[in-house]
């Protein structure tokens, strides 16, 4: 009896792993951040690892939206504007490529051109 429980235990444990997969899935975060005088929104979707800049105010600044990380001791990092106003339509966006479990620093801040120092920042942390 003890033998045929341990079969079937060991059986039950073989077909599970291998209908799930070596790996399950990571579930990432996503976040929203506001800069400090509310004029730049960022929103980073871990699904994808899609950054978007929103201009949030008619202020002559435009939005920056920037999200760093780290992979094998190598920064990187990826910035997009919304160069066309607060119009709603968050016109700044990239489609990165951040493998899942990495740790992203998502900041949002307001330029005064495109090349303009930041202002106003502020950040979170999200999981890709």
């Amino acid at each position: 009896m003890r033998r045929t429980l341990s079969v079937l235990v060991v059986a039950t444990t073989t077909l599970v792993s291998l209908a799930l997969g070596p790996t399950a899935a990571f579930a990432g975060t996503s976040v929203i951040v506001d800069s400090t005088n509310g004029s730049a929104q960022t929103h980073f979707q871990d699904y994808g690892e899609h950054l978007y800049a929103c201009d949030t105010s008619s202020d002559g600044l435009r939005a920056s939206a920037v999200a760093e990380w780290t992979v094998n001791g190598v920064y990187r990092q990826a910035e997009v504007q919304d160069a066309d106003g607060a119009n709603g339509n968050c016109a700044g966006h990239a489609n990165l490529d951040i493998a899942d479990g990495v740790t992203v620093t998502v900041w949002a801040c307001a330029r005064n051109g495109a090349t303009g120092a930041f202002q106003y920042c502020a950040y979170q942390y999200a999981v890709a």
